[in-house]
């Protein structure tokens, strides 16, 4: 099973709760044969956002100065930021 969804919609005064449903959803997943790719503007991510969503996600792609990269949660600790 595959699933997409874009998250740009809680960055607001929704991201706190947002950020709970992220780790239910990656529990409720583990283990199972499903791909989720969720989505988030560039425009109006800030690092703070960045860095919750890299540790929730097994492996996150970023695009920079048009190189694209994976980065897995492994990068997204207080000694790499």
């Amino acid at each position: 099973m595959r699933g997409t969804g874009d998250g740009t919609w809680a960055m607001d005064k929704h991201w706190f709760n947002f950020m709970l449903y992220e780790k239910e959803l990656n529990r409720a997943i583990e283990g199972h044969k499903i791909k989720a790719l969720c989505a988030y503007s560039i425009a109006r991510i800030n690092l703070k956002n960045i860095f919750d969503v890299g540790i929730r996600h097994r492996s996150s792609l970023v695009k920079q100065a048009e190189t694209w990269e994976t980065l897995n949660s492994g990068h997204f600790t207080k000694d790499t930021i």
